[in-house]
C-alpha cells in the first residue's frame, strides 16, 4: 500500500517518493536517502498505481522507482504520471541490468542508476535531475 510520509513543504529540500515492490529494499532506499540533508522522503509505494497516487498527493519533485514494480514498470509510472496528471517530476529508475537509454521505453526517464553501482551515484543523479527541473520549470 502506498503511504504518504511527513509532508512539510519547505524550500530547499528535494521531495522524493520511493517506489519498490519489495518493502525491505524500499526501506533501505528510504533510510539511505533520509540521511541526506537536502532530501525529504515524502512517500513510499509498491505499485505503479500507488506511485502515481503518492507522487501526485505529495507534490514530489523526484520519484525513485524500481525498474520492475509488481503491476508494471518504473517507466510506465513515469509516463502515466506525466500524461494523466500533467505533473512534472523527475524520474530516477533503479535497474539491476544496464538499460539502453536510446530506446523509446527510456525516453520518459530522467536517469537510470544500476543497483550495483548505486553508491553515491543515486544521490548524485537525484540532485542532477532536481537541479535540471528547477532551471527548466515555467514557475
Amino acid at each position: 500500500m502506498g503511504e504518504l510520509l511527513d509532508i512539510t513543504l519547505s524550500g530547499g529540500f528535494t521531495r522524493i517518493v520511493v517506489a519498490n515492490s519489495d518493502s525491505s529494499t524500499r526501506g533501505h532506499v528510504v533510510d539511505r536517502l533520509s540521511e541526506q540533508p537536502d532530501f525529504d522522503v515524502v512517500g513510499v509505494a509498491g505499485t505503479v498505481a500507488e506511485t502515481i497516487d503518492v507522487a501526485r498527493l505529495s507534490l514530489a519533485d523526484i520519484v525513485v522507482a524500481e525498474m520492475t514494480l509488481s503491476d508494471g514498470s518504473g517507466q510506465e509510472a513515469c509516463r502515466r504520471l506525466r500524461s494523466e496528471n500533467n505533473q512534472r517530476c523527475g524520474f530516477v529508475v533503479l535497474s539491476g541490468l544496464p538499460v539502453d537509454t536510446s530506446s523509446d521505453t527510456a525516453a520518459d526517464v530522467d536517469a537510470f542508476v544500476l543497483k550495483e553501482l548505486a553508491g553515491d551515484t543515486l544521490e548524485s543523479e537525484i540532485r542532477r535531475v532536481a537541479a535540471n527541473l528547477r532551471t527548466t520549470s515555467p514557475h
